[in-house]
């Protein structure tokens, strides 16, 4: 496996905030959430182009949320709500204000394959809410400077798990280490636009393939803004616990902030992290 670091090569001390989301329809976790320390809280309504792309084998989530459900949380978090819509195809823009009228103040657009795509759902959205590009395919990563020129979007995600699957390789830590892809970082970055990826999870997190230290050290040190919290986050402040739901999602979201501040972006630190990663991902294959 071979790494793109070269315009990564001094590195830089972390001083930025990192902004963590997380989608869910439990209403009591994203009151928790919304005085724990998320800053956004959003459902997920990709639904059956999703289904498409990726497997039922439990490895990947697929969510039955519904506008309704963002509704509700604009009783705890209004003005900070978001939404994974499902793809910009014509039955989009119906979508859309469904989940603009419901309160979202950001969409986030899937398996894109054009900058029109973008182009037209930010021109319907106009000043209603913002748009954030996922990018989970070759095309979107082949789109990514006139998207970077075009200037439509204030932030992107990037989707490794769509991507391993379009760049054929084995998982989803492949593909953050793919040079196409920490090359497309690293455009972002320079270009300073905030981006980020999901599945984020608290550094002392059990049970995970692999550890969720080295992953933040990672996003640190590529310099991710972003995180989207993923099931292992869910599963470790919902265990039965002696503390409230609030002090453990606050324990959670202080420790991943702690430790995406504590690494510099690129320098050596993120060239031996990149190693360290691969030998992980290697063994998954």
């Amino acid at each position: 496996m071979t790494q793109r670091l070269d315009t990564l090569a001094h590195g830089r001390p972390s001083n930025r905030e990192v902004t963590l989301s997380l989608w869910t329809a439990e209403r009591s976790l994203a009151a928790a959430c919304a005085r724990g320390g998320v800053d956004r809280l959003g459902v997920d309504l990709e639904g059956e182009s999703k289904a498409a792309r990726q497997s039922r084998d439990g490895s990947n989530w697929f969510s039955d949320h519904r506008v309704e459900d963002l509704q509700a949380h604009q009783e705890v978090l209004p003005g900070r709500l978001f939404a994974r819509t499902g793809e910009v195809t014509a039955g989009w823009p119906e979508q859309a204000d469904r989940l603009v009228r419901a309160g979202a103040s950001w969409l986030m657009l899937p398996n894109l394959r054009e900058l029109a795509q973008v182009q037209s759902a930010a021109k319907h959205l106009g000043a209603r809410a913002s748009v954030i590009p996922m990018i989970e395919n070759r095309q979107a990563l082949r789109m990514l400077p006139d998207l970077i020129a075009s200037r439509i979007c204030q932030e992107v995600y990037f989707g490794p798990n769509d991507l391993s699957r379009s760049l054929g390789l084995p998982t989803r830590f492949h593909a953050m280490l793919d040079p196409e892809i920490l090359a497309a970082m690293e455009m972002c970055r320079a270009a300073s636009l905030p981006f980020g990826i999901g599945g984020g999870a608290a550094p002392q997190t059990p049970g995970l393939p692999v550890p969720a230290a080295l992953v933040l050290r990672f996003l640190a040190g590529v310099g991710v803004t972003r995180l989207l919290l993923g099931r292992s986050f869910v599963a470790a402040v919902t265990a039965p616990a002696m503390t409230d739901l609030v002090t453990r999602v606050s324990a959670q979201t202080d420790q991943i902030r702690a430790a995406l501040r504590r690494w510099p972006v690129g320098g050596q630190t993120l060239e031996q992290t990149v190693h360290e990663l691969g030998r992980f991902a290697n063994k998954l294959e």
